[in-house]
């Protein structure tokens, strides 16, 4: 934002190997809502100098003491660090977790975007082995594809495993949590163009799955961070969303 005011900060995670311009179309978005948003280039891009989760996680943490240090020096607005939200997509949804449980008491709102715990390609151990005990309100979003592999891809194994995808985190997040799944869509369309049909299976109208995922980041944040409680509705209401969704929430 460039008004002169206090605004609430969202630091978005990269996915693993991505790099941050990915998701310029998701930050733009949000950030027009009122949100400072901090997309930290974690390693890379590539996976070649990918740390683990863990040790992602930890430079994460450093991150956002740099933020509440430094932030203001660097922007022409106020950044609140008193409302911070964190959201990451595919392992850097596991990442903010990570991060999240490391500071339970700053971290006022979560989002994870077809997060990924540890698969079997990784060297993490999963951050989510049962029920988790934090207070901060939560929202998944899913991808319906994310767990169909692409047989004749690479790797031939799903981006996002159905035991470590989004009803992995949503099933063990307490309330109030929000589960969007877009059903007809795959764990690499909400991003900026780049060609995934390689590694993940994707769907029809990646316009739509940006909208759906900026809109709906938006609309969690600014219910949680804003307080405004109206725009929670936004991610129950299946008939204004761009694409198929389904919607659960607790």
């Amino acid at each position: 934002p460039t008004w002169s005011a206090r605004y609430p900060v969202v630091v978005f995670q990269h996915g693993f190997g991505g790099s941050i311009k990915a998701y310029e179309t998701i930050s733009e978005h949000l950030a027009s809502h009122g949100f400072i948003v901090v997309l930290p280039q974690m390693y890379g891009p590539g996976f070649q100098d990918a740390p683990t989760a863990e040790e992602e996680a930890a430079r994460g943490l450093n991150v956002l003491s740099w933020i509440e240090d430094n932030l203001n020096d660097h922007i022409p607005v106020y950044a609140d660090t008193s409302l911070l939200g964190i959201a990451g997509h595919s392992r850097g949804g596991q990442v903010a977790y990570r991060i999240t449980l490391q500071l339970p008491k700053q971290i006022k709102a979560l989002v994870g975007v077809d997060p990924v715990d540890a698969t079997e390609m990784s060297n993490d151990s999963s951050i989510i082995t049962g029920p988790l005990t934090f207070d901060i309100p939560t929202y998944i979003l899913g991808a319906g594809l994310g767990p169909i592999p692409v047989e004749a891809g690479m790797f031939k194994i799903p981006c996002a495993p159905a035991e470590a995808g989004y009803n992995h985190f949503f099933d063990n997040n307490p309330s109030p949590s929000w589960l969007v799944v877009a059903t007809t869509h795959g764990h690499a369309d909400m991003i900026d163009e780049e060609d995934f049909s390689d590694f993940c299976p994707g769907g029809p109208d990646r316009d739509g799955m940006r909208s759906l995922t900026a809109g709906t980041l938006a609309a969690f944040f600014s219910g949680i961070l804003q307080n405004n409680r109206n725009a929670l509705q936004v991610l129950e209401n299946v008939n204004i969303a761009p694409v198929p969704v389904e919607v659960t929430d607790k």
